[in-house]
């Protein structure tokens, strides 16, 4: 009897034992396991824009990734608000993410407007070459970082930009003058316009359809992949291939978020970032090559600049490049740069 009561007692003991291991083992388990997390991701982009379909697959591929873990919850259409409102909602924590273009930031960080003067890159090769995988993608992100907003992947293509009106073909200096224009919210580009004779007035781009439709404005300022995807060919049916200026898009992060993941979540968003942006350059490049073709069956006039009009918005733009006025809030350093390499 003695001897049952013993075997007995050891196998209990046993049974507690392994049961403390499994235990401890299934504990160690769900600390490897962090708990569920939501992360907003806003932008204006429209639902026609390529950027779309590239955003929700990114957004799949965080939710497969992270086994469920990770769950981006898209925001687009611009029900986040502007641009700027989505900046500053980055800095101070309240946003996770957001598809913003450089431009669009400049209103909360006017450093970075060097970005954007005019006639800055030849094509899109230098453009890639000097900002989007080199040196002022870099300082891009060292000027983010510090206003508390991370660079996620690199900056891509958001298109050269074109004008379209509702008045005539734009061919010749001329026939700039006193065109009602919506320009981006960014005073460089007022004195731009206003220098070319126009009437510049600056708006969100999601508030040109309306004032496009309305009347308000005659035209807008914009590549072929930003006007069709908001359908602006639908109002305006003159289209002029400027080039006079080029705009980079980013996903960008609030820092104050990010660093509440975990080490293994913020590797695996930064490795899909690199992944993803990399897809919104192709999907954006393809779906330029296609928009012209696009704007020509909506009826609209496609016309090349003169070279008179080309000379006009050279001019135009190294006065803007000289207006210590407009430059001096720019990034001293890529102002030197830019002067010294670009000219």
């Amino acid at each position: 009897m003695k001897k049952i009561l013993c075997v007995m007692l050891a196998a209990a003991m046993m049974a507690c034992t392994l049961a403390g291991c499994g235990g401890e083992q299934s504990t160690e388990r769900a600390d490897e396991t962090p708990p569920p997390v939501e992360l907003h991701l806003a932008g204006s982009i429209a639902s026609t824009h390529p950027m779309w379909d590239v955003l929700h697959g990114f957004a799949d591929a965080v939710a497969e990734q992270s086994n469920g873990t990770i769950e981006i919850v898209l925001d687009l259409n611009g029900v986040m608000g502007s641009d700027r409102e989505m900046t500053e909602a980055l800095m101070n924590g309240s946003l996770a993410f957001a598809m913003i273009s450089d431009m669009g930031m400049t209103g909360a960080i006017p450093e970075i407007g060097y970005l954007n003067l005019p006639y800055l890159f030849k094509d899109v090769q230098e453009q890639e070459d000097i900002y989007f995988y080199g040196w002022m993608g870099e300082m891009l992100a060292e000027t983010l970082d510090s206003y508390g907003i991370k660079l996620c992947g690199s900056v891509f293509e958001c298109d050269f930009r074109g004008l379209t009106n509702s008045k005539h073909a734009v061919v010749n200096p001329e026939d700039m003058v006193g065109l009602k224009l919506r320009v981006p919210e960014n005073q460089m580009y007022v004195k731009f316009f206003e220098a070319l004779g126009c009437q510049p007035t600056a708006m969100a781009i999601t508030e040109v359809a309306s004032a496009l439709q309305q009347q308000v404005i005659d035209g807008q300022d914009n590549g072929p992949c930003v006007t069709t995807s908001y359908n602006f060919q639908d109002f305006n049916k003159y289209i002029t291939k400027t080039n006079h200026a080029q705009t980079g898009m980013a996903l960008v992060g609030s820092k104050t978020v990010f660093e509440t993941l975990t080490a293994e979540q913020q590797e695996l968003l930064d490795n899909l970032f690199d992944e993803y942006t990399l897809k919104g350059q192709e999907a954006t490049l393809a779906y330029i090559e296609d928009a012209y073709a696009m704007m020509e069956d909506a009826g609209c006039e496609i016309s090349e600049p003169s070279e008179a009009l080309q000379a006009k918005f050279k001019e135009v733009a190294m006065e803007i490049w000289n207006d210590t006025s407009i430059t001096d809030k720019f990034t001293p350093a890529a102002m030197e740069r830019i002067l010294s390499e670009l000219t």
